[in-house]
């Protein structure tokens, strides 16, 4: 059930005899019109003013009369001067657009004997690993096989999209593993170089194999990774 509440209807004068609820329409002239002689007169009194609440249901539409004179107190919408018109509404203004700032993805359904190496040449080769300055490639040490999937950051937002497009359903693996990959934004907390940098340098510096470790590039060259003095 909706519920519509309409007021601003002038109540009837004093002695006057209704047979029926207040037509809405006319009811909103009438209240325009007495606006408009308030207006030009200079006298602001309050008037008795009647309600209508509309009623929606399923099958019918019920209207009740409801009377609102005391109306002491309430704020009230002040009636167009030009008679016969409704009040016009300006739309909110539209929120800008946010920019898209994103350059981590996930390559998830990697082959399990894909190994860092081996991703760094299939980024050589499609073209993607000049704009790559971040790779993880997790491990299982127990296995020597990765656990499914890399972490890429790039240098753009531009740049990360193509990489998305260009990897979605990508299979050509160069391995005996029919997989195709799936690449989604990676989660707010590894987003950016510098986000990924500070959230595994623990495992830089841990015993692991350095083909386990994750790896810093500049234009496809592997590079220091970076100390934590050097972070901006």
């Amino acid at each position: 059930e909706v519920v519509i509440r309409l007021q601003g209807f002038p109540a009837p004068a004093a002695g006057a005899h209704s047979t029926g609820p207040p037509d809405p329409i006319a009811g909103l002239s009438m209240a325009q019109d007495a606006g408009s002689v308030a207006k030009a007169s200079g006298e602001l009194k309050p008037l008795g003013l009647v309600g209508v609440v509309v009623r929606v249901k399923a099958t019918f539409i019920h209207v009740e009369c409801v009377d609102e004179a005391p109306m002491a107190g309430r704020c009230r919408r002040r009636a167009s001067s030009a008679p016969g018109r409704f009040p016009t509404l300006c739309p909110a203004p539209a929120a800008p657009p946010c920019e898209d700032t994103r350059t981590t993805v996930m390559l998830k359904n990697i082959p399990g004997s894909v190994t860092r190496a081996h991703l760094l040449a299939l980024l050589q080769r499609e073209s993607c690993l000049g704009e790559v300055d971040f790779l993880y490639l997790p491990m299982d040490v127990k296995t020597g096989r990765n656990t499914g999937f890399a972490l890429v950051n790039t240098t753009s937002n531009a740049m990360a999209r193509r990489l998305r497009n260009h990897f979605s359903g990508f299979s050509r693996w160069g391995v005996r593993a029919l997989r195709h990959c799936n690449v989604c934004w990676a989660k707010e907390v590894l987003q950016g170089f510098v986000a990924n940098v500070e959230r595994y340098r623990s495992v830089v510096h841990s015993a692991v194999a350095a083909e386990h470790k994750p790896m810093v590039l500049a234009h496809g060259v592997e590079l220091c990774f970076p100390q934590p003095s050097t972070m901006m």
